[in-house]
């Protein structure tokens, strides 16, 4: 198994610089980072409104008006979705690394990987029918449970229930 290195991940960062790609330092992730943090606690507003200036104010940090000059740093910064979207991008490696796992000559690998991709299915039913029930969606039993209950508690009655 090959060991990957800080000095492999920089080295990437610099062909994917090198290719037109945009790739914030740390110091800039961090700036973005407390901006955001700090711009969500104010007011409703859009990333349309977001400046050099805006950004100075906020983070009482200069440095970012030498990054804004960069088309390239505006769009990244303006983009308050970055982080989800990165997580979603990982999330969808990660779900097809299982997958190529799951094909592995090892039995033992793939074993793991089924077990693996088992618990992932069953948290994201999980995760799916606590959404259901925020989203206010119930199913009949549940309906029929809540109705008797709320019955006998003497919350509600049936229309003709005194006689």
């Amino acid at each position: 198994m090959t060991k990957v290195t800080l000095q492999d991940v920089k080295a990437v960062g610099k062909v994917a610089s090198s290719l037109g790609f945009f790739v914030p330092s740390d110091d800039q992730k961090r700036l973005k980072t407390m901006f955001w943090s700090r711009w969500k606690m104010g007011p409703v507003r859009t990333s349309d409104e977001i400046t050099a200036a805006s950004i100075t104010q906020i983070t009482d940090t200069t440095v970012v008006e030498q990054w804004w000059k960069d088309a390239e740093f505006k769009v990244w910064f303006k983009n308050e979705n970055g982080v989800a979207e990165e997580i979603e991008h990982n999330a969808n490696i990660a779900i097809e690394t299982m997958r190529q796992l799951m094909y592995n000559d090892n039995p033992s690998i793939r074993l793991k990987a089924a077990t693996e991709s088992l618990k992932a299915k069953s948290e994201a039913d999980k995760a799916a029918e606590r959404q259901a029930s925020i989203d206010g969606e119930i199913n009949q039993e549940q309906l029929q449970k809540l109705l008797n209950s709320a019955l006998a508690a003497g919350i509600i009655k049936l229309p003709g229930g005194d006689v």
